[in-house]
């Protein structure tokens, strides 16, 4: 039930209203104060009614509150005091004051000690014989005397119309100015009061009333002030309350994250009794209860317990102050694991507020889906690790690894659990039976939570990590595709993109190389397969170019490289194949999916060579060209040795034939070489195999000896023709295995002489004694010819005999003096083999038959 108190504020101060009525025998009246009127307050009913009656007649008659005539105005509540505007000790007392305060509606009936009430004031105004400006009214909002200054406490303030009279405007400004000896009774609605009773139990309202002597320019109840300290009215209006005085506990709920629809249930018990409705109750966020019990000078104890509610952590946030937001430590207790508020209550402390935070767990939902099996048996398993404490769907605790797996035929299978807040959780999928491998595994979580801050994970893998916030709600699935592809290739890594054919081009023994892998279906290449195979090197151990079977494989084969497993990502990707020592003619690759059991194996549908290095070629005749004194020297036509030899690729037995047109020599005519062909990396390494027809040097071109069908599974573009290199030219090695460099083979010499005798005519002299050579013109003439072992006539021994002649025989016209030995025959009988006849024992110097001497005139005895 509301209440009213109308008091007077000032002793002794005269009503001077013009609007009173004359009463026989009351010239003046004066009203002693404080006089408490109380209208609401059942237990108050013993005092005078009587006293009531007259007194509320009495100010009805006087006109001190005249509901039908009062101005009405709304103060401004949580403004600066009078005493914080200006100085104020209120001498003057120029204005009589009467208040009288009853609550305003909607404003609780009754006062619970710590909240605040709003109520209205009806004053009663008396002015003196001058006009006043900017008339201001504030009272303290806590008990605060609004004319002090420095208390840090707020007022509610009200300034007046400017009309009707008394009110006007003597000074143009939105504060209303007071006529000289005006009389008014305005009513002050939205007064903020803090119900705190003091030790009898009375509720205090401070208020003054502030006025200026002169004008300044007002605004409104946030400048309103006195123009000099003596300018005011001071007073207390005291409001008898001690009946309503109740201890309470203001409870108010928030969850995080805010605004959540949860209801919280909460019970509330005391050592006095608690307000019929108060014992139970529930609170949505935002939502406040205020939770009455009644005290006494005992203390009594208030207990307050919030009900656990599944998916919230247990524990709440409890904090608690004073009304005005001081601690309330030293009479309230809370514990956030129970979550209980117990306040020990007295008319000292007869209030708190709490406010309890609870936090809503995070719900997570792990999912695995199957997109199609490779295997009917093949089934998954995601585990969650971490997450703090874990609960299930019933609000049991639950211990991490929590795990879900599929089953049977199903394609799916689910499993939703809530973990702490900030609380790290990893998700790992297994194959519970098959591999992971022969799936494409994708993942991706979703938040039903708006506005929340998690990062959502996504991508392709087996394990992630999550750190939920309060109030998620996320679903996490894994979805697994099966690494379908009817078909793999291989070729170059710059074949054109997209495409599911392509060449392989020949490779080089001891060498590494990469190619590119392509997965198929529908003849086209899958771009969806991102998986793993295996990859091998077949050597087509029969006919090559031939032997394929349906699977593009050679039926007979030997396998020369393992790659147990590489990734195709995207449909094609690049492997990295090591160097492959040895040398082969016909080369695939074969391609398994998946790497064990596998249910596709395929050839590549282009074959290559591994072919060898280039040949080098070995020989005894090896001096130094183009010398004519250079060792060793090799008889024309007698045996010396040449084979040829590859660095890489040593298994390499190919048949090297002999190029005639690359062979050049150093006179005017090429010999024969043999032999025609060598094969090569010969076991063991001949001896005497070769030999040379001709004198000088014989120089050997590249690919002199050559093997151009070795790569014949590549001669149509994957290897450059004619070419014996073995260094890459644009991506490619020659097709030709050969000497990559020029050879000189010597230094030949003829293998032997041979003389050839003409006839010998008579001749005839006169005088003197006879001999044969001292005949006229006499001359020995005979024919010398340089000849190889088969006895043919070596054409390039030719030259003067000087040092840089192949020829060191001058063959010119001989002749000698009696018992000289001609120079050149020293000379031939030191030239190795030259002397030799082969059709009869080393050629000597002829000597005459010895015969009887004959006289004839003029002649000499021969000479031997």
């Amino acid at each position: 039930m509301a209440y009213s108190v109308t008091l007077t504020l000032s002793q002794g101060y005269r009503y001077r209203n013009p609007r009173l009525v004359a009463v026989p025998g009351v010239a003046d009246l004066k009203l002693k104060a404080p006089m408490n009127l109380n209208l609401s307050n059942a237990s108050r009913k013993s005092r005078a009614p009587s006293l009531i009656f007259f007194g509320l007649a009495l100010l009805a008659v006087f006109g001190v509150i005249n509901p039908a005539e009062a101005t009405s105005v709304t103060a401004v509540n949580g403004l600066s005091c009078a005493g914080d505007r200006n100085t104020t000790n209120c001498t003057a007392g120029e204005f009589t004051v009467g208040i009288s305060i009853t609550n305003q509606p909607g404003s609780p009936t009754s006062c619970v000690a710590g909240d605040y009430v709003t109520l209205i004031g009806a004053v009663s105004l008396a002015g003196t014989n001058a006009d006043r400006y900017n008339v201001g009214f504030f009272t303290g909002e806590n008990g605060n005397d609004p004319k002090l200054a420095g208390t840090g406490q707020t007022c509610s303030v009200a300034t007046f119309p400017t009309s009707p009279l008394p009110w006007f405007a003597k000074n143009v400004d939105a504060c209303g100015d007071y006529t000289a000896a005006g009389v008014d009774n305005p009513v002050i609605n939205n007064i903020k009061v803090l119900c705190a009773g003091d030790a009898t139990g009375h509720l205090k309202v401070p208020y003054v009333l502030v006025y200026s002597q002169s004008a300044y320019t007002c605004t409104g109840p946030a400048d309103v002030t006195n123009s000099s300290p003596s300018k005011c009215n001071a007073g207390t209006a005291v409001v008898d309350t001690a009946t309503f005085v109740k201890g309470s506990v203001t409870v108010t709920k928030q969850t995080i994250p805010a605004g959540d629809a949860q209801s919280f249930a909460f019970t509330a018990s005391g050592t006095s009794a608690v307000m019929t409705g108060d014992n139970s109750f529930s609170l949505m966020h935002n939502g406040s209860k205020q939770v009455r019990m009644g005290i006494t000078d005992t203390n009594a104890t208030l207990t307050i317990t919030e009900a656990a509610t599944t998916f919230w952590e247990p524990t709440a946030t409890i904090a608690c102050t004073k009304p005005d937001g001081s601690s309330a430590a030293s009479f309230v207790t809370a514990n956030g694991a129970t979550r209980t508020i117990t306040a020990t209550l007295s008319n000292t402390n007869p209030n708190a507020k709490c406010t309890i935070t609870n936090t809503k767990r995070s719900k997570i939902t792990m999912v695995s889906n199957i997109g199609g099996r490779v295997n009917p048996t093949d089934q998954f398993t995601v585990t969650a690790t971490g997450g703090g404490t874990l609960t299930d769907s019933a609000g049991d605790s639950i211990s991490a690894p929590v795990a879900v797996a599929t089953a049977g035929a199903s394609t799916s299978a689910s499993m939703t659990l809530w973990s702490q807040p900030a609380q790290t959780l990893t998700l790992t999928e297994t194959a519970a039976s098959g591999s992971l491998a022969n799936y494409s595994v994708i993942y991706s979580c979703i938040n039903a939570t708006s506005g929340s801050a998690t990062t959502m994970p996504s991508g392709s893998g087996s394990s992630f990590t999550l750190t939920p916030v309060a109030g998620d709600n996320i679903t996490c699935t894994y979805q697994n595709n099966a690494q379908t592809a009817s078909s793999f290739n291989a070729f170059e890594t710059g074949t054109t993109a997209g495409a599911v054919t392509g060449h392989i081009y020949t490779k080089l023994a001891g060498t590494a190389f990469i190619l590119d892998l392509v997965a198929i279906n529908s003849g086209a290449q899958a771009t969806s397969f991102s998986n793993n195979v295996k990859v091998e090197l077949l050597a087509n151990t029969g006919t090559a170019g031939s032997g394929y079977g349906a699977d593009n494989c050679p039926t007979a084969n030997s396998i020369i490289q393992t790659i147990n497993s590489t990734a195709i990502s995207g449909g094609r990707s690049s492997v990295s194949l090591s160097a492959v020592a040895n040398a082969y003619r016909d080369v695939r690759v074969r391609i398994s999916y998946p790497t064990s059991s596998p249910s596709v194996v395929v050839c590549s549908t282009d074959s290559f060579a591994i072919r060898p290095s280039a040949v080098t070629l070995v020989t005894s005749a090896s001096a130094a060209a183009p010398s004519a004194t250079a060792a060793p020297v090799i008889k024309a036509g007698n045996p010396f040795t040449l084979y040829a030899i590859t660095s890489t690729g040593t298994n390499y037995a190919g048949i090297l034939s002999l190029d005639n047109t690359k062979l050049t020599a150093s006179g005017s005519v090429v010999g024969a070489l043999l032999p025609a062909s060598l094969t090569a990396n010969p076991a063991p390494t001949p001896s005497n195999n070769a030999s040379y027809t001709e004198v000088g040097y014989l120089y050997l071109a590249a690919s002199a000896y050559r093997d151009s069908s070795y790569t014949s599974v590549d001669q149509s573009g994957d290897c450059i023709s004619s070419s014996t290199d073995d260094s890459l030219a644009s991506g490619q090695y020659g097709c030709v295995i050969g000497n990559n460099a020029a050879v000189s083979l010597g230094r030949f010499i003829p293998d032997h002489f041979t003389i050839t005798l003409p006839s010998i005519t008579a001749a005839c002299s006169t005088g003197a004694a006879f001999s044969y050579f001292g005949q006229d013109g006499f001359k020995t003439t005979f024919t010398l010819t340089a000849q190889n072992a088969g006895n043919a006539t070596t054409a390039n021994y030719a030259g003067d005999g000087s040092s840089t002649s192949w020829a060191k025989l001058p063959l010119t016209t001989w002749g000698r003096r009696r018992h000289q030995r001609p120079a050149q025959v020293s000379a031939l009988r030191r030239a190795p083999g030259f002397l030799r006849n082969p059709r009869g024992p080393a050629l000597r110097q002829a000597r005459p038959r010895r015969r009887r001497a004959i006289p004839i005139p003029g002649a000499r005895a021969p000479q031997r």
